[in-house]
């Protein structure tokens, strides 16, 4: 749905990993409500637990196919360590040519 709304590539990424973190932290707040809530978590604590192996792969997925800000050509660990917003490069920038 984000791409037909007009996002971009790396804003529909993010929205699909943010509504993911949503859904499963929403849940686990209403099973700890319930009468029994450790039975209850149990659901949602295995969903979470699901939700870290498929976000990274859906991650290292997406960034190979260039659907971040990052170029899917340099290392996984120069990834990791540099920031690629937009934002944070155009004040880099400003910031060397001064």
């Amino acid at each position: 749905m984000s791409w037909a709304a007009g996002l971009t590539k790396p804003q529909c990424m993010s929205v699909g990993i943010e509504t993911c973190y949503q859904n499963t932290a929403l849940a686990l707040s209403v099973a700890l409500a319930s009468p029994s809530p450790a039975r209850a978590a149990a659901v949602p604590v295995f969903y979470q637990a699901v939700q870290v192996v498929c976000l990274l792969t859906f991650s290292l997925v997406s960034w190979k196919s260039g659907w971040t800000y990052a170029p899917a050509e340099i290392s996984l660990w120069r990834m990791i360590v540099t920031n690629y917003q937009p934002f944070f490069m155009q004040e880099t920038e400003l910031v060397t040519q001064e």
